[in-house]
């Protein structure tokens, strides 16, 4: 496959954030897959993931631990495992 790659999670940086959690960066920055975006974000109990905003694009969450609530087009969404 063209253009694809290979990167293990304990290889890509992680940034903390006080408000936001750890968010690690599993993309390149060279990244030739310019609509896809591939995060790691680790939040303590009552951290948000983000502030309210649009895509243009589909976005898609997975939750591996824990549960979160998520709000689209202002109906909450319980999220699980």
């Amino acid at each position: 496959m063209t253009g694809s790659f290979v990167r293990n999670v304990s290889d890509a940086s992680a940034e903390m954030h006080p408000v936001a959690g750890v968010t690690i960066d599993v993309d390149r920055p060279e990244s030739p897959f310019r609509d896809t975006g591939i995060n790691i974000v680790v939040l303590e109990p009552g951290q948000p993931s983000c502030t309210y905003h649009s895509e243009s694009v589909q976005e898609d969450y997975l939750v591996l631990g824990g549960r979160c609530v998520l709000i689209l087009e202002g109906t909450a969404h319980a999220l699980r495992p």
